[in-house]
């Protein structure tokens, strides 16, 4: 491998149910939980992550004030994929996860382009190319579970053109997919 990346999910800070809830803010009310390693830009969220297909809020950290821990607005995180976007305020004594990891990364490769600037990106390109004559098993991207259940080989979000798009020009199967299909 030219390139071998690993991650490990890393524990979360603390979780609680002595809370406290404002639009903009939680109070830690266990005197024993020390927010000194809470910093601006961290995660929390009320899901535990115990009960993953109900509804949990979700914010982010502004600063900590003694007890108290100033976030942004908490957003709602509905089990409709497609419910509209809403903000609102937990339920005192509701559960909080600071600094959970919602997702493991082996590779995250991000390209960010200002409106103003280049007129085409991509976030990671792999080249293959092969003289040899002897058969061989080539292959662009090869995604395997490692014997592990995986939800989806690969998965497309956000807005594009074309979630899929391969053109063979020398034979073979290629296939275009239309993003409404």
């Amino acid at each position: 491998a030219a390139i071998y990346a690993s991650n490990t999910r890393i524990p979360y800070l603390f979780t609680t149910t002595d809370t406290k809830f404002t639009e903009n803010s939680v109070t830690v009310l266990d005197e024993s939980i020390d927010l000194s390693d809470v910093k601006p830009g961290m995660l929390i969220d009320t899901s535990v992550r115990a009960n993953i297909n109900k509804d949990w809020y979700v914010t982010s950290v502004v600063s900590v004030e003694g007890r108290t821990i100033n976030t942004n607005l908490w957003y709602k995180v509905q089990s409709n994929p497609n419910a509209e976007t809403v903000t609102g305020t937990p339920a005192d004594g509701l559960a909080i996860t600071v600094n959970p990891m919602i997702g493991v990364w082996g590779a995250n490769f991000n390209v960010y382009i200002p409106q103003e600037d280049a007129a085409a990106g991509t976030a990671l390109e792999l080249g293959v190319y092969s003289k040899s004559t002897v058969p061989q098993d080539i292959v662009g991207l090869r995604i395997t579970s490692g014997g592990e259940f995986i939800n989806n080989g690969a998965k497309i979000t956000g807005s594009y053109s074309n979630a899929y798009d391969a053109v063979n020009v020398d034979g073979g199967t290629a296939y275009n997919v239309d993003p409404d299909a």
